[in-house]
């Protein structure tokens, strides 16, 4: 790879679907004619290959990055950094576009280019979370330590170097403040309460990360009560729930395009835990009903939002979490 090719360039560094499906609306909005793009992932998802493939369309280069979920997860790190390595001896980047300002490599990536514009854009409901990794630095010794050997930078410096941070959550408290953020139009529709029976959708998580045996059995129990049509499984879901209902068929698409598609035009029902969907899909759903442990300490200010935005809470009962 040359240096000269990337003069007047910008690159997009991305790690999950939304990120990618997002970051075609900043492009264009940047108005950004070339660039070139990394994809890093771990779970190399149909949603995965599908987004990078539209993105490596329109850049200039593209790579696809897939390393497996390792132990210690750091490790990780260390292996994205080592396959990314030739990406560090560019130059002559104008602009930076990212989503996950808290990954190690990204991070690092974007502060080798020192003379390049930082432009950010969400990463679902990560952002909106007061206590979330994108509000909240990873504090203690070991954190500095991966900070200094991959040569990243903390929350704190990072954010103060964004110009714009594209959000379709622009109404919302984001990682910059509201001078700093660039709406993005996305699902505005009206609410779809006319033509048919409304279809309920179960929206999926990686649920055996977060939680106990006993609370992902809450949840099937309170899905099933309420009633379920269709199961909308999440790229990281390796043992989804029970609920003896059909996955929907996303073809490649993230969640949102996928679920408006199947409804199509029928009124939409969003069951499940704090899901970015429940915050996108806001305008689209005529129900939300968002199910929490009772106890569930974690995500407090993702669940105050889901209230304030109209969600129906379902607290599942009084079990810790992991």
């Amino acid at each position: 790879m040359k240096n000269d090719e990337a003069v007047g360039k910008a690159l997009v560094l991305v790690r999950t679907p939304f990120q990618a499906w997002l970051v075609e609306k900043v492009v264009r909005s940047e108005g950004i004619k070339l660039f070139d793009v990394i994809y890093f992932t771990q779970n190399n998802s149909g949603e995965d290959r599908e987004y990078y493939s539209r993105l490596e369309r329109l850049a200039d280069k593209a790579e696809y990055i897939f390393i497996k979920k390792t132990r210690p997860s750091i490790l990780a790190q260390f292996l994205f950094r080592f396959y990314c390595h030739k990406w560090f001896s560019c130059s002559g980047y104008h602009e930076i576009l990212m989503g996950s300002i808290d990954s190690y490599v990204i991070n690092a990536l974007a502060f080798s280019f020192s003379g390049a514009e930082f432009v950010t854009f969400d990463d679902g409901s990560a952002n909106i979370n007061s206590g979330g990794v994108y509000n909240k630095d990873r504090g203690g010794v070991r954190s500095r330590v991966y900070r200094f050997l991959l040569r990243a930078k903390n929350l704190e410096e990072t954010k103060a170097k964004i110009a714009r941070h594209y959000s379709v959550f622009p109404s919302l408290p984001n990682i910059v403040e509201k001078s700093r953020v660039v709406p993005v139009s996305a699902w505005q529709g009206g609410r779809f309460e006319g033509e048919g029976e409304p279809v309920s959708y179960f929206v999926g998580a990686p649920f055996k990360e977060v939680f106990s045996e006993k609370q992902i059995q809450s949840f099937a129990r309170a899905a099933m009560s309420i009633g379920i049509d269709v199961y909308v499984r999440h790229p990281r879901e390796y043992a989804p729930l029970d609920l003896g209902v059909p996955f929907l068929n996303k073809n490649g698409e993230i969640a949102e395009e996928a679920i408006l598609s199947d409804a199509n035009g029928r009124p939409i029902v969003l069951v499940g835990y704090l899901s970015t969907l429940m915050f996108t899909l806001s305008s689209s759903a005529c129900r939300r009903v968002v199910l929490v442990p009772q106890g569930t300490k974690e995500n407090s200010g993702l669940i105050s939002l889901a209230r304030d935005s109209g969600c129906e809470l379902v607290f599942l009962g009084d079990c810790d979490a992991k």
